[in-house]
């Protein structure tokens, strides 16, 4: 039999900002190429996934319209419940 030659790979790292909490880690430049979400860690993954549901319903290619569509219309719709004692308001004529 034959020895076996063990040979290290060097990979370059890549810093990253995790998309939920804000901190920084770091991943393989193959990790940053293939994932269109960067997370610190699963926890983060899994929250971020639970706050928005939404973002990994559609199974396209290309959702970064779709998600936007949505962000924008869960905001306003936050913003209307907040301020829904000023539509209401009888108008003065």
């Amino acid at each position: 039999m034959g020895c076996k030659l063990l040979v290290e790979r060097q990979v370059d790292i890549m810093k990253i900002v995790c998309e939920y909490c804000g901190k920084e880690a770091r991943k393989s430049p193959r990790q940053v190429k293939t994932q269109n979400r960067h997370f610190c860690n699963r926890e983060c993954y899994m929250n971020f996934k639970k706050k928005y549901p939404y973002v990994y319903q559609a199974r396209e290619k290309d959702t970064t319209a779709f998600n936007k569509i949505k962000m924008l219309a869960e905001l306003r719709k936050e913003a209307i419940e907040k301020n829904s004692h000023l539509l209401n308001k009888p108008k003065i004529i």
